[in-house]
């Protein structure tokens, strides 16, 4: 144990002796048999060794004024270990995760990691996607200014695998609309883009304010960049909720699938959406919200031209694009045809 370390547990031991008895503790002495984490009593880090949180455990009570002195000592400790603290927290957490991800519910969060995090904080979850080329740990550096710039540096970014990249971002009061989170999502999108020069893919979620909330999200996340194949052209950060209709189409069983091909012979002739110029005319318009103007403008072509190839395409599949439940049929055929989105 470092010495820093043992100063302070002498120091607790020296203050605290006629309350209680302190002592060191890991995970296991600190739950009980069922790993719920003992109530009562009172829990201090000490400091970071061997890349693990030293944590002093006496079973008190203590005074209104020696909780005061505790809260003290506690900022105090933090502030000199923030550095090495964050990077254990990282550390921990991803390890964490890795092992807890293939399960529906989550391994038991060690006392640990759940002491370093600040829960009641609250903080979103975002998954990013980088080119191999920019998998590399010398890359993590720059990943991670990139975040600092835009963002608190009190996020974390931890490096999972296969240039996965997942960021914890503390929740600033402005940030906790979700139409405000999209706003200020766009702005980092936009600027990870621009900087790493390479197409970039990026998700995120809603406000996490405990350990199987975050388990969850994490989860849905990785579950949601399966559908990233049928995301041609979708150049913004997204979230689980902005992808219904393809997860109803990646949930479809090769049955389901085979009916609707047939439902959809019957109806029309759809070989004019395998061709790039007509699939991009119906894409570029869904992705406008069916607005004429605004997909025309898209295009680089008039009005009359766009509503022309429309009318074309209602012609040959039998559904109008121009009508909201068409459209849908339309949206939900390309999704099941990958191929004509490439």
């Amino acid at each position: 144990m470092e010495k820093h370390i043992k100063e302070r547990l002498e120091k607790l031991q020296t203050w605290f002796d006629h309350s209680c008895e302190w002592k060191i503790v890991d995970d296991r002495e600190a739950r009980s048999s069922s790993g719920e984490e003992i109530s009562g009593g009172e829990k201090l880090i000490l400091g970071i060794s061997e890349g693990k949180p030293v944590i002093a455990y006496c079973s008190g009570p203590l005074s209104d004024r020696e909780r005061g002195l505790l809260h003290l000592l506690s900022e105090a400790w933090s502030r000199d270990e923030m550095p090495q603290r964050k990077k254990n927290v990282e550390d921990l957490l991803k390890e964490w995760l890795i092992s807890s991800l293939s399960h529906a519910t989550p391994d038991p969060l060690p006392l640990s990691v759940s002491s370093l995090l600040d829960w009641n904080l609250g903080h979103f979850p975002i998954l990013l996607l980088l080119p191999e080329a920019k998998n590399e740990k010398k890359e993590m550096k720059e990943i991670k200014e990139l975040f600092f710039s835009y963002a608190s540096r009190e996020s974390l970014v931890i490096s999972l695998d296969a240039g996965k990249i997942l960021a914890l971002i503390p929740v600033d009061s402005f940030l906790t609309e979700k139409g405000d989170r999209k706003d200020w999502m766009m702005g980092l999108y936009d600027l990870f883009q621009n900087e790493l020069g390479s197409p970039i893919q990026l998700i995120y979620h809603d406000l996490f304010y405990t350990p199987e909330k975050l388990h969850k999200e994490t989860r849905d996340l990785f579950h949601a960049i399966q559908l990233f194949p049928l995301l041609k052209g979708r150049q913004e950060p997204l979230a689980p909720w902005d992808l219904i209709a393809e997860f109803l189409a990646y949930s479809l069983t090769p049955q389901q699938k085979d009916q609707l091909e047939k439902l959809f012979s019957m109806k029309g002739n759809f070989q004019l959406l395998q061709e790039h110029e007509w699939e991009e005319v119906l894409r570029v318009f869904f992705r406008s919200h069916l607005n004429l103007s605004q997909a025309a403008k898209e295009l680089y072509v008039h009005r009359n031209t766009l509503n022309y190839r429309l009318e074309r395409i209602r012609s040959e599949t039998g559904l109008d694009p121009r009508n909201f439940e068409e459209a849908f049929l339309l949206k939900l055929y390309l999704l099941l045809h990958p191929k004509a989105e490439e």
